[in-house]
């Protein structure tokens, strides 16, 4: 790959990108972090993984009105369609769009491409730590979501069936993303940074419960006067 055609992809990407959750930085440590991942494997497609890597949430925006087609299955056709336009090979555009869409389960299951494996573990390790939870929180502020739900004691709510949250995702997504990785490498990061995005949340949850505490005592300061 050239200077020139990374600039030519990373321009289409720039175009597309939606949302503070899913930034351009978010794509730039995506890919940062797939190179680092790659260095452990003899043979890795450079311009399959770079291209994927580069447009692999540009269908982000469509995904807000059509929630049920997936931002992967989306930015995958975008990706292979944009590519086939400047002439990459129906070859190549067939690579892209599939690791595209691998690097979401729900719509591309498991892979046994490793471009694809090192672009779903790069991007994995996005939810993995504190990142995880700090991009989590703007995506629930962009859809009008909640930081926290609690329960009718008033603690916050750690159930299955808890209603959508940041939280809720902790629990049920971000501190299990280690168990779906690809790499051997992947998923020693995803350890240590669970570790960390743990001891946050524990300390999250006990200055909620913290402050509610306070309430308490409203009966107090109401029969004061």
């Amino acid at each position: 790959m050239t200077a020139s055609e990374y600039k030519s992809v990373e321009r289409y990407m720039l175009d597309c990108m939606a949302d503070a959750a899913h930034d351009p930085e978010h794509v730039y440590r995506v890919l940062g972090r797939a190179l680092e991942l790659a260095e452990s494997f003899g043979e890795v497609d450079y311009d399959l993984l770079v291209i994927s890597c580069l447009l692999h949430d540009i269908g982000r925006a469509e995904e807000r009105e059509h929630p049920e087609l997936g931002h992967a299955a989306i930015g995958a056709d975008k990706a292979a369609a944009w590519l086939a336009g400047r002439g990459y090979s129906e070859e190549f555009c067939e690579k892209v769009r599939h690791c595209i869409r691998a690097h979401s389960y729900r719509t591309g299951g498991r892979t046994d491409v490793l471009e694809a494996q090192l672009l779903y573990d790069a991007d994995k390790l996005e939810a993995a730590g504190l990142l995880g939870l700090m991009r989590t929180a703007a995506y629930n502020a962009l859809i009008g979501g909640q930081l926290y739900t609690l329960t009718p004691e008033g603690e916050p709510d750690r159930r299955e069936d808890a209603p959508e949250s940041v939280l809720r995702e902790y629990r049920h997504k971000l501190r299990h993303v280690a168990e779906t990785l690809y790499t051997e490498p992947a998923r020693r990061l995803a350890g240590e940074y669970t570790e960390c995005l743990t001891r946050a949340v524990e300390s999250l949850e006990r200055e909620i419960s913290d402050a509610r505490d306070g309430l308490k005592l409203i009966d107090k300061a109401l029969n004061s006067k």
